[in-house]
């Protein structure tokens, strides 16, 4: 058995969704998974799958669209794209975001996932008067 192709991690991080996490997670991430991004380090699998069931009850849509990657024998780096719908950010809208995913693996399972975003982008911009202040600082930079 060989690593998870870039193409099939693309597609099954776009069939979770708060009840098929679970199964998904199980599939593509080593039991010692060390997952990094802007806003959790986690080390483990069971806690890899709270964090995911956590942030997805408020998901109602998201979707990835790679633009991207460069895979070596053991990790690869994905250029992606997400488009996001969320309850609480963005509830009639949808969050366009451009990440990268660097994937590190181990038994052919992801051992090690960093993500890169803007958090900003992603969160703070979606606040009404927040965002509009952090565009308008942005602009000027």
């Amino acid at each position: 058995m060989s690593n998870i192709t870039d193409t099939e991690f693309v597609h099954q991080m776009n069939a979770i969704n708060a009840s098929t996490s679970s199964s998904i997670l199980h599939q593509l991430y080593h039991a010692d998974i060390e997952f990094i991004d802007p806003v959790k380090h986690i080390h483990g699998r069971a806690h890899l799958i709270e964090y995911f069931e956590e942030i997805y009850k408020g998901v109602q849509s998201c979707h990835f669209e790679l633009q991207g990657s460069t895979t070596e024998a053991d990790k690869s780096s994905l250029e992606w794209e997400m488009r996001l719908r969320h309850k609480t950010l963005a509830p009639k809208r949808d969050i366009l975001l451009s990440g990268v995913s660097v994937l590190r693996y181990r038994d052919n399972l992801i051992h090690y996932q960093r993500d890169y975003y803007d958090l900003g982008a992603m969160v703070y911009e979606q606040i009404p008067i927040l965002g509009a202040i952090i565009r308008k600082i942005r602009g000027q930079i």
